[in-house]
């Protein structure tokens, strides 16, 4: 029996680009959590843990973009979080 190799259709290549773009976009989010964790570190010491859980759940690209850009003026993590 023939097996059927759909790996180079348009609908496998879609799919794969798909998943391309995510795992780079992952991938720039979690850079900027480390990022924002490192640079915070370095300017306020380690962060409590809940400071730490909280910026580890925050999947918005743009709210950590937005974060180190305060980072810059903000002067606790407590300051930096603060809506």
């Amino acid at each position: 029996m023939a097996t059927l190799d759909i790996s180079k259709t348009p609908l496998a290549n879609m799919y794969r680009r798909e998943g391309r773009d995510e795992g780079r976009t992952e991938g720039r989010t979690e850079g900027r959590r480390e990022t924002l964790l490192e640079q915070g570190t370095e300017k306020f010491g380690e962060p409590p843990v809940e400071i730490a859980n909280t910026i580890a759940a925050i999947a918005d690209d743009l709210r950590l973009r937005d974060l180190l850009k305060r980072l810059i003026k903000a002067t606790t993590w407590q300051n930096l979080l603060a809506e």
